[in-house]
């Protein structure tokens, strides 16, 4: 049975809505948020004060000079929590620091490595963090993990690693939180990008669609956003297509199965199956993907063709599933974008012939595939608003 809000309901959503914004946009005059709630600016200054007294929010200095209780801007009580972000790839740790409402205060560091055991792994990440830690001794410290593969979100166990030597889990979460007394989530590297995309554009004020991220690296992975929440499904594989089969005679992929997307499009297939064709050849030379990059820009043919034939079956891939899902906004991040206009061009080509969308609908519904935009650093952020993700839907607005 429905029922309706009570006074005090009523109170607690608007609380809860106006933290949400001050998340999203992290400082806001009182009558910036009474526009965007569609509340009177006294209704929200008393809102505000009630949560100041809760040492939730508080009023800062804001270039203009104002009058009255409600003066300067409203932002969240910042209490110097910091977020260490990672992200584990198969040939290095990449990290910085952000407080813990995803500002980034220190600059992307790589700290290079070889994947030969779990425990090396985690003796590693230990090591890192600690370090890490011991540079803020005295604020709240938590960590967030990027990991390519099947990763449990809920217990932060990384179930499968496409690209390492084991392929059993790796009970991350606990292990790091046991020895360290740390907090630590952990999840998917394109989820990392897909939060990066959305806060992104939340604090641009831009209409956040449904999306979908895909990288494109020494893997082939992606993440769905739907209605505003990372789409995991419940075996926490959703987004593998870099493990969707599209050459049934083909290469056998590091899962174990033969002619998936990766063995063709992602950068470490494209430049093994170069060299490959260069043995063959007898050109010894191995070239390396920049070497590859710089061929490709003055015109090798060899090189043109394979990263043409990459981006075709990208295209493919992502046309079947723009009509499984129908996801409309999609951006491509990851070192085969350095190809540049050519590859997504072509991307587009294969992937646009939807027979569900003739061109003609509107702006806000008809199919998007973009290069995104967004730094390296601003993508390993995105795992620290797993913790924002937290806090939101704590407060019934996220998800």
């Amino acid at each position: 049975m429905l029922q309706g809000l009570n006074n005090q309901k009523v109170l607690s959503f608007n609380q809860s809505l106006l933290l949400h914004n001050l998340y999203i946009h992290q400082k806001q005059s009182a009558a910036a948020l009474a526009k965007t709630m569609g509340l009177s600016v006294t209704a929200v200054c008393r809102l505000a004060e009630t949560l100041i007294a809760e040492d939730k929010v508080e009023y800062v200095k804001g270039d203009k000079p104002t009058r009255g209780r409600s003066s300067g801007l409203l932002t969240l009580k910042h209490h110097q929590g910091f977020i260490a972000c990672l992200n584990v790839r198969p040939t290095a740790i990449d990290y910085l620091m952000t407080t813990e409402y995803g500002e980034i205060v220190e600059d992307i560091k790589f700290l290079p490595i070889t994947l030969t055991t779990k425990e090396d792994l985690v003796a590693t990440l230990k090591e890192l963090i600690a370090t890490l830690h011991s540079n803020y001794p005295k604020a709240p410290f938590k960590v967030a993990i990027a990991m390519h593969g099947q990763v449990d979100y809920q217990t932060g166990v990384s179930l499968f690693m496409p690209q390492a030597p084991w392929h059993s889990s790796l009970h991350l979460k606990y292990l790091l939180q046991k020895d360290l007394g740390i907090e630590v989530l952990v999840d998917n590297d394109c989820v990392m990008r897909a939060l990066a995309q959305k806060w992104a554009l939340l604090r641009s004020d831009s209409e956040l669609p449904d999306l979908c991220v895909i990288n494109i690296d020494y893997g082939v992975g992606s993440a769905f956003l739907v209605n505003g929440s990372i789409f995991r499904g419940p075996l926490y594989s959703s987004g593998q297509i870099g493990h969707t089969i599209v050459d049934p005679n083909g290469r056998i992929c590091s899962c174990g199965r033969v002619g998936c997307l990766e063995t063709i499009a992602s950068a470490k297939s494209l430049q093994e199956n170069i060299n490959r064709q260069r043995r063959l050849l007898h050109m010894e030379t191995a070239l390396s993907f920049e070497e590859l990059l710089s061929a490709y820009q003055q015109g090798d043919l060899m090189v043109m063709q394979a990263v043409d034939f990459a981006a075709l079956n990208l295209g493919r891939a992502i046309y079947n599933f723009l009509n499984v899902i129908n996801i409309n906004h999609i951006y491509l991040y990851g070192r085969m974008c350095e190809f540049g206009a050519p590859f997504l061009s072509r991307i587009r080509e294969q992937a646009l012939l939807n027979p569900f969308d003739d061109g003609s609908l509107i702006k806000s519904v008809a199919t998007s595939i973009e290069l995104g935009t967004l730094s390296e650093a601003e993508q390993l952020a995105g795992i620290g608003f797993l913790y924002a993700e937290n806090t939101l839907l704590d407060l019934g607005l996220n998800g």
